[in-house]
C-alpha cells in the first residue's frame, strides 16, 4: 500500500503531470477566449503536446506561459507549430503566431481579397515593378529550386477593390531585422528562417494595408522578442545620410543649428575650415 502511495506521489510531482493539471484548471478561461470553431478540449491537448515536444517550456515562468496560451486562444490559433508557437526567451514564454496562422486569420477576416508571402529561391522567376497603374509582381517557382540560394522574400496582398500591394525585401534587409531579435541565434530564426523572413515581409506590408486593429495586434504579438528601441532602431534604419543631416540643419532655426563638421572633414582640422562646407547648398 505504501509502495502504491509513493509511486502516486512521484507521478504527481512530475512536471508534465503538474502542468497538465494546471492546464485543466484553466479550462473555463480558455473556453471563454476561444472562438466557437475550436473546442476547448482540442486546445488543451495541443498546449500539452507543445510542452511535451519542447520540455524547455517547463522551466518557463508559469504566469508568462499561461499568458501566452491565452493570447493564442484569443487569436483563435493553435500553438501547434503551424498556426503559431509558444517560444522561450530567458525564462519567459511568448506566444508567436506563424505565417500560416497569420494568413489564415487575415483571410478569414474578409478584409482583403487575398494575401500571401513567399521566399524566392535560385531558379525561381521573379519580377517586381511599379508604373503609373500601380505595383506589379510576377512570380513562378522553379520545379527544382536551389533552396540554398535566397534571392528575395516578398509579401503581397490585394484589396477587395483590386488594388495590389507588394513588399519585396532582400536578404540583407531581413537580416537587419533578425539582428535586433533577442533570439537571433536560436529558436525560430534558426529553426524556421523562411517562416520568420516571410513574417517580416508581412509585418512591413501590413503597415500599408487597411486592416482592423485586432489583425494589426496579431502581427505584432512577438514585439517583445525584438529590441525595437535604442540600438535596435539604429540597426534597422542604418546611418543617417549626410544629405538628410544637411537638410535638417538648413531647416532648423539659427539658434538651434548644430555646429557639425562636414562629413569629409579630417580629424583635428580647425572648425573654421568647415564653414564653407556647412554653408554649401545641398545637392
Amino acid at each position: 500500500m505504501n509502495d502504491v502511495a509513493t509511486q502516486t506521489e512521484r507521478k504527481q510531482q512530475h512536471p508534465l503531470v503538474v502542468i497538465k493539471d494546471q492546464i485543466e484548471q484553466r479550462e473555463h478561461e480558455f473556453a471563454r477566449a476561444l472562438p466557437a470553431h475550436i473546442p476547448v478540449e482540442r486546445f488543451k491537448r495541443v498546449v500539452l503536446t507543445a510542452v511535451q515536444n519542447n520540455q524547455d517550456l517547463l522551466r518557463a515562468d508559469r504566469q508568462s506561459f499561461f499568458n501566452a496560451c491565452m493570447k493564442s486562444a484569443q487569436d483563435g490559433l493553435l500553438p501547434d507549430g503551424r498556426d503559431g508557437a509558444i517560444v522561450l526567451y530567458g525564462n519567459k514564454a511568448q506566444w508567436m503566431p506563424m505565417v500560416f496562422g497569420i494568413l489564415k486569420k487575415i483571410r478569414n477576416s474578409g478584409e482583403l481579397g487575398m494575401i500571401t508571402g513567399r521566399v524566392v529561391y535560385g531558379g525561381d522567376k521573379f519580377r517586381y515593378w511599379i508604373d503609373d497603374s500601380g505595383e506589379h509582381v510576377e512570380y513562378e517557382p522553379a520545379d527544382t529550386p536551389d533552396t540554398d540560394t535566397v534571392r528575395r522574400v516578398f509579401a503581397m496582398a490585394k484589396t477587395k477593390d483590386g488594388e495590389l500591394y507588394v513588399e519585396p525585401m532582400s536578404v540583407k534587409e531581413i537580416e537587419k531585422v533578425r539582428a535586433i531579435s533577442r533570439a537571433k541565434n536560436n529558436g525560430p530564426w534558426v529553426d524556421w528562417w523562411e517562416q520568420m523572413a516571410i513574417k517580416t515581409a508581412l509585418r512591413r506590408l501590413s503597415k500599408r494595408l487597411p486592416m482592423s486593429s485586432d489583425l494589426d495586434d496579431l502581427l505584432r504579438r512577438d514585439d517583445d522578442l525584438y529590441d525595437l528601441q535604442g540600438a535596435g532602431d539604429a540597426a534597422v534604419k542604418g546611418p543617417r545620410p549626410a544629405l538628410v543631416d544637411a537638410l535638417d540643419r538648413l531647416a532648423a532655426p539659427p539658434a538651434a543649428a548644430p555646429a557639425l563638421a562636414a562629413p569629409d572633414q579630417a580629424e583635428g582640422e580647425d572648425d573654421d575650415n568647415s564653414e564653407s562646407a556647412k554653408a554649401a547648398p545641398a545637392p
